[in-house]
């Protein structure tokens, strides 16, 4: 009889909290069968019925033994929920769930400056999705709709950038703790590219590897040759910080937001930071 595909957890946060950070972690560990695909966003965007599910098993290595998991940024999107969550325990109901966080100023930082890597006129007015995806108390609330509060670990950017409390993802997914395997530094957003028609040209040419059969060490080779040319493109940009009055009107745009998230964990969503 066919063994019966279990996914043991998944990963979720916004972007700029260090999800691709932690994934790559978990990927190193030897009791981990880590998903082949980065961000595969599969129950998000791709999964209709329990039809499709062939698709997402191959997304991993099932001659590999060890724990199943999977990072999505897209699970805690605000667009998806709840029927994410939803999809997720259907299949899936002893699911845990690692739910990334990071101090929402910063955040909300990072990721305008990321959004301008890609010479958009962004701004916290024509852009609320900012704030949207910094609105944790919303993403925990769906979540425990549907999964119990055991099932969930809440786990701090900003103890992964300074590699603390990786213990404490050990204890929740039950496997062993190795202390030579740490949090690669997580890359901060302060360059852009100079000549976009090149980095286009890139993403487009790109994409059709993905979609022929190109042999991995020649899009490797053509990858490397054009970050070298890419890398020659780029140049040091100031980084982007909020002001105070900005910082202000978040805050206040999350006092909602903060009320859910301190009913459901007990812990002060501010203070949560410090």
């Amino acid at each position: 009889m066919k063994e019966k595909f279990v996914l043991d957890f998944v990963i979720i946060g916004a972007q700029k909290c260090g999800t691709s950070a932690l994934a790559d972690y978990l990927s190193r560990h030897p009791e981990v069968n880590f998903c082949k695909t980065k961000e595969p966003s599969f129950f998000s965007h791709k999964y209709k019925d329990q039809n499709d599910l062939e698709k997402y098993y191959s997304y991993f290595d099932l001659k590999t033994t060890g724990i199943k998991g999977e990072a999505s940024t897209s699970y805690s999107n605000p667009v998806y929920l709840p029927n994410t969550a939803e999809k997720l325990k259907h299949n899936f109901p002893k699911l845990k769930i690692i739910f990334v966080v990071r101090n929402p100023i910063r955040r909300i930082e990072s990721h305008i400056n990321h959004a301008k890597l890609n010479n958009r006129e962004v701004s916290l007015n024509n852009q609320p999705k900012f704030v949207e995806r910094s609105m944790y108390g919303h993403v925990l609330y769906d979540y425990s709709n549907y999964f119990s509060l055991d099932q969930i670990l809440i786990l701090k950017f900003e103890d992964l950038v300074n590699n603390r409390n990786l213990n404490k993802v050990s204890e929740f997914l039950n496997i062993s703790f190795i202390d030579n395997v740490k949090i690669k530094e997580i890359n901060k957003t302060n360059l852009r590219f100079h000549n976009l028609r090149i980095w286009n040209y890139y993403k487009k040419h790109w994409s059709l590897f993905q979609l022929f059969k190109v042999p991995k060490s020649f899009k490797l080779m053509f990858k490397q040759a054009l970050n070298k040319l890419l890398s020659k493109q780029m140049v040091k940009t100031e980084y982007y910080k909020l002001n105070s009055d900005e910082e202000n009107n978040i805050i206040s745009e999350l006092k909602d937001d903060s009320v859910i998230f301190e009913k459901i964990t007990g812990i002060k969503y501010f203070e949560l930071y410090k």
